[in-house]
């Protein structure tokens, strides 16, 4: 991967992100060398997170992500509710 990117990284320019207008198209191979970085090291965030967080961290993060997925279920069940009167 190293041989077939170098290229790519020296030739690499910022792209301005306009959300409002229309999306900026990559060159094909500045696009092909961030899907690969990103199978190779996407996969490793949430372990590598998890293995250097102390238990009560990790509790934390759980806790806060399960109040977020209730809160969530919650105004779903509200609006379809109130679609239905």
């Amino acid at each position: 991967m190293q041989d077939k990117c170098a290229g790519v990284r020296k030739n690499l320019r910022a792209l301005r992100c306009n959300t409002g207008g229309m999306a900026k198209r990559m060159p094909p191979e500045v696009l092909e060398y961030l899907q690969e970085i990103g199978r190779q090291y996407g996969k490793l965030g949430g372990k590598t997170a998890a293995k250097n967080l102390t238990a009560a961290e990790r509790s934390a993060r759980a806790k806060k992500a399960s109040l977020a997925a209730a809160k969530k279920r919650t105004a779903d069940r509200l609006e379809r509710d109130s679609k239905r009167k």
